[in-house]
């Protein structure tokens, strides 16, 4: 093994920690993210397509991501996780070039997924009256144009390099950035990608969450007008306006709240890379190997918890996928 033993926990961020404590951890992590990870994006995904009650176009998009997910799990992250452990890469070089190449696609389609599902949400929220924007066909143009962005660019931007190469002290692949170009373009790659939709995403939600609270200080309103005047507005089929309007919006807060808390999570996990990759650019510094390593293992679980949060968080999603193991044990 090439990793020094040290007992010191802080050296686990420098890039020199023990071999005992670096390994348990990522043992720990992989085979937790692995286990749960893949049987819970395989569930999600076939509980989504077999229930009518899940085929939504909201889901369809969650599907999307979720698949995003799963394929790094199975294409990528198995083999970081062995090269993590022995701190070597002993598959053919060109899989190096082929698993980097996996990374970048998965995790750009993922983030362009995301930023797809936030503009659905805008538009079936915030731009109500414009149907057209938020029907099958739009939905389905959008999501196909997030992986075929997700393949060219990622496809053209590694182009740009000669080779790949292993690095014991990240213990993944990264490019051979032996040029100004190619580290240019890597830099383009990494932080970037992953970027480039934080900012419409987080302004969509922010202006879904405003919309959302202005429609229930209407409703308010409408509620204390209708009781002071004793004479309660009905629509055509004799349900109270109000009533209607109060519970289009608690759907609209429930899966909007879905959404962004997965948006949430995502920041938190792939976030952290970003944030590094850019801090220790500016300072001209290589990125210690272990705190390359900790963010690492923080976009593997990432894989993991999106997943989990869609089951969780939306109750019919959890009847779907929960109620069978339900029925097994008899409950």
């Amino acid at each position: 093994m090439n990793i020094t033993m040290n007992d010191s926990i802080s050296d686990i961020v420098s890039g020199s920690g023990g071999y005992d404590i670096i390994s348990f951890v990522v043992v720990a992590i992989g085979i937790i993210t692995m286990v749960v990870g893949i049987p819970t994006n395989i569930g999600l995904i076939v509980a989504i397509i077999l229930s009518s009650q899940l085929r939504t176009l909201n889901n369809f998009i969650i599907a999307n991501i979720t698949i995003s997910g799963l394929l790094q799990l199975v294409t990528v992250i198995p083999w970081q996780f062995h090269s993590f452990l022995t701190g070597k890469w002993l598959l053919p070089d060109r899989f190096c070039y082929v698993t980097f190449l996996l990374a970048l696609i998965t995790v750009d389609a993922l983030v362009n997924n995301m930023a797809v599902l936030a503009i659905y949400r805008y538009f079936v929220v915030v731009r109500r009256r414009n149907y057209i924007l938020h029907t099958k066909r739009v939905v389905v143009s959008m999501v196909g144009a997030a992986w075929l962005i997700s393949v060219v660019v990622s496809s053209v931007l590694i182009a740009g390099f000669v080779e790949t190469e292993f690095v014991p002290d990240y213990g993944r692949c990264v490019p051979a950035n032996r040029t100004e170009r190619s580290a240019k373009i890597y830099k383009l790659i990494t932080v970037g990608g992953i970027s480039k939709c934080f900012i419409p995403v987080i302004w969509a939600y922010l202006r879904i969450f405003w919309e959302v609270r202005r429609s229930s200080r209407s409703v308010n309103n409408a509620n204390s007008r209708r009781t002071s005047s004793d004479a309660p507005s009905t629509s055509q089929d004799g349900t109270s306006g109000s009533r209607k309007t109060r519970k289009l919006t608690r759907r609209e807060v429930t899966i909007t709240f879905v959404c962004a808390i997965n948006f949430m999570l995502f920041s938190c996990c792939y976030g952290p890379i970003v944030i590094m990759l850019a801090v220790y650019d500016s300072k001209g510094e290589m990125v210690p190997g272990g705190l390359h390593k900790v963010c690492t293992l923080m976009y593997w679980v990432g894989n993991t918890l999106n997943p989990l949060s869609y089951a969780i968080l939306q109750r019919e999603t959890r009847k779907v996928l929960f109620s069978p193991i339900c029925r097994a044990f008899g409950k």
